[in-house]
């Protein structure tokens, strides 16, 4: 109706993210039900999200802003994102759907590459990479990495020479866009938290994660 619009509702737990309904006319919002990803409206009346990799779609009353009856699979194995909360749908305004079926991106791999662009051997695996920054001498990877359990980020250090990794803060909220210093020396970072603001920190690259000052 042009009035009303859908939103995703993030927090530090996934378990209550959801999507709810609000009014251009009024500050009144309503909370619709749990999900991990934004949801569209298709006419005549239907609300289409993803639950466990299926794209359902449910009866939406537009005038009560109220949802009806029991959802229903409309495809299964649907593409999703995980750190990015982005699902492969999209439906236009007469009701055909697009999706791409592939399964979640739930993991991701850390590759050196020659100036051919011919790959070698994995550094790392088998996570959510959201940023990886390399630090000036090119022994260390600064790793913006997503949590899928408490839909959080933090930074990990990935250490070449070493072959190992280890996890450089400790949330809470998203700690993302690590950043070296031209020494190496240092990381900067932006952390997010519902409570407060976007701020910039910093710490030693050397130190523990709880010696920090903001930028």
């Amino acid at each position: 109706d042009g009035r009303h619009f859908l939103f995703l509702v993030r927090t530090v737990n996934a378990d209550d993210d959801a999507i709810g309904v609000g009014s251009r006319d009024s500050a009144e919002r309503r909370q619709l039900f749990a999900s991990l990803s934004p949801a569209i409206y298709v006419a005549p009346g239907y609300l289409l999200f993803l639950r466990e990799q299926n794209l359902l779609a449910q009866k939406f009353d537009v005038s009560s802003l109220r949802m009806e009856g029991e959802p229903f699979v409309v495809a299964e194995n649907i593409s999703f994102n995980v750190g990015l909360r982005r699902a492969s749908f999209s439906a236009a305004a007469d009701g055909n759907l697009l999706f791409h079926v592939g399964g979640s991106l739930i993991g991701g791999q850390i590759l050196w590459t020659d100036r051919t662009g011919r790959a070698g051997q994995p550094i790392a695996s088998g996570t959510v990479y959201m940023t990886v920054r390399i630090s000036p001498d090119g022994k260390r990877a600064a790793e913006a990495v997503f949590d899928i359990r408490s839909s959080t980020t933090d930074i990990w250090i990935q250490d070449f020479d070493r072959g190992a990794r280890s996890r450089f803060t400790f949330g809470p909220g998203n700690i993302t866009d690590p950043v070296w210093s031209p020494d190496g020396q240092w990381l900067a970072w932006h952390s997010h938290h519902p409570a407060m603001a976007l701020s910039t920190f910093s710490a030693s690259a050397q130190a523990a994660s709880g010696n920090t000052k903001s930028c």
